[in-house]
C-alpha cells in the first residue's frame, strides 16, 4: 500500500460510524468494568480525604467516582449512549481543568487528565476523542509554558512541567492505537455482518423462487397462498386460483430442441409477471405448468386476467435462433365461491378446468362453475 492508501484508511477508520448500529463492542464493556473498578478506589479515597479534613478533594474525588458509575451503566447497557457519553466527557474535560488550575504541591490532582484521552475515545466519536485531548494538552502546555500563568505553574515542579505533557502525549498516543484497532476489528464484524445478511437474502431467495424464470418456486406458492387464502376467508373476500400450463410443449422441445423451450418458458414466465396486479401470486409450478392466485378476485375478474394473459402469450412472437416461434396455453380458473377453503383442493379443481380447456382444443380458458 501506498502513503496515501494509508492516509485514506486512517481517516476511514477514524470517520467510521457502525453499520449495524445494534452492537457494543466487547472492548467497550471491559472499560466499563475497570471504570467500576477505579471508582471502587475513587471511593477509598474520598474517605481518606474526608478522614484527613480535605473536603475539597473528598467533593472532587465523589464527582470522579459518579462520573465512573455513569460509564460503567453506559458501557454496560449502551442505554442512552451517545447523550450521557458527551456529557460526561465534557464534565471530565472541566474537572481536569478545574485540578489543573486549582494546582497542588505534589501535582496529585492533575493526574487525572490522564485519563482524558482514553476516556474521550470511548465515550465520543473518534475524531471528536482526538479533538478533545489535543485541546486539553494545548491547554496544558499554555498553563506551564506562557508567561501569563505563571503563578499556576508554580504549583509544579520545573521536572514535572517538562515531563507531564510528554506523558500525556503517550497516554494519547496509546488511547489512538487502541482505539483504531478496536474501530478497524468493528469495521470487519460490520462487513462479517453484512455479508451474511447478503448470504442469507441470497438463499431465503433461492429457496423461493425458480432459477430460470425468477418467478416464486412451488413450495413458495403452497406455503404464502394458503397464508393469502385464509386472510381472504377471515376478511369474507373472494379469490381465485388461475392454473395453466403451454399447449404442446413437448413437441415444441422435439423438434426446436430444450433450448427453444427453455426460452419459451421464460417468455410465458415475463408475460405472466405484467399481466396480473401487482399483489397477485405468480410461480412456476412445475415444468411447463405455472399458477397465480388472486386475493380480493370474483369470478369476472379472474376471467378477464386469464382472458388477457392468454392473449398475451398468443400474440406474442418468440426470436430463437433467427426462428420466430408462436406458442398458446391452456388456463383453468376456480373461484372460493361454493364455501370452498382448501387450497390443495382448489387447485385439483383448477386442474380439471385445465383438462377440459386442453380437450376442448387448447388455447382457451375454462371457468368451473
Amino acid at each position: 500500500m501506498h502513503i496515501k492508501d494509508y492516509l485514506k484508511e486512517i481517516l476511514y477508520v477514524v470517520n467510521y460510524k457502525s453499520v449495524t448500529g445494534k452492537r457494543m463492542p466487547q472492548d467497550y464493556k471491559a472499560y466499563g468494568i475497570i471504570s467500576l473498578v477505579v471508582s471502587f478506589v475513587t471511593i477509598i479515597m474520598s474517605y481518606l480525604n474526608f478522614v484527613e479534613h480535605e473536603f475539597r478533594m473528598m467533593v472532587t474525588t465523589l464527582i470522579i467516582t459518579i462520573a465512573l458509575v455513569i460509564v460503567f451503566i453506559a458501557s454496560i447497557t449502551g442505554k442512552g449512549i451517545k447523550i450521557v457519553n458527551a456529557g460526561l466527557c465534557i464534565s471530565f474535560f472541566i474537572v481536569c481543568i478545574v485540578f489543573t488550575l486549582a494546582g497542588r504541591n505534589d501535582g496529585f490532582a492533575i493526574l487525572w487528565s490522564l485519563l482524558i484521552p482514553p476516556s474521550a475515545m470511548v465515550l465520543v466519536k473518534f475524531s471528536h476523542g482526538i479533538l478533545i485531548s489535543v485541546l486539553f494538552e494545548i491547554f496544558i502546555i499554555a498553563i506551564f509554558w506562557t508567561p501569563l500563568s505563571d503563578k499556576i505553574a508554580a504549583y509544579y515542579s520545573d521536572t514535572f512541567i517538562l515531563r507531564f505533557p510528554m506523558l500525556f502525549t503517550a497516554f494519547l498516543i496509546l488511547s489512538i492505537l487502541v482505539k483504531y484497532y478496536i474501530i478497524k476489528k468493528e469495521i470487519a464484524e460490520d462487513k462479517a455482518d453484512a455479508e451474511i445478511e447478503r448470504l442469507m437474502s441470497k438463499l431465503e431467495n433461492q429457496a423461493s423462487t425458480d432459477p430460470m424464470t425468477g418467478l416464486y418456486n412451488r413450495r413458495f406458492f403452497m406455503e404464502h397462498a394458503d397464508l393469502r387464502l385464509k386472510e381472504c376467508l377471515r376478511n369474507n373476500k373472494s379469490f381465485s386460483i388461475i392454473y395453466y400450463d403451454i399447449d404442446k410443449f413437448k413437441s415444441v422441445n422435439d423438434i426446436y430442441g430444450h433450448a427453444a423451450g427453455d426460452a419459451i418458458i421464460c417468455t410465458v414466465a415475463e408475460i405472466s409477471s405484467n399481466q396480473v396486479r401487482p399483489y397477485d401470486l405468480v410461480a412456476r409450478f412445475g415444468g411447463e405448468e405455472f399458477i397465480i392466485f388472486l386475493p380480493d378476485a370474483d369470478i369476472e375478474v379472474a376471467e378477464m386476467i386469464a382472458e388477457r394473459l392468454r392473449k398475451s402469450v398468443e400474440e406474442k412472437e418468440i426470436d430463437h435462433d433467427s426462428q420466430m416461434l408462436n406458442v398458446t396455453i391452456s388456463l383453468g380458473v376456480v373461484n372460493s365461491e361454493g364455501n370452498m377453503s382448501d387450497l390443495n383442493e382448489l387447485i385439483g379443481i383448477a386442474d380439471k378446468a385445465l383438462y377440459e380447456a386442453k380437450e376442448g382444443g387448447r388455447n382457451r380458458t375454462v371457468i368451473f362453475r
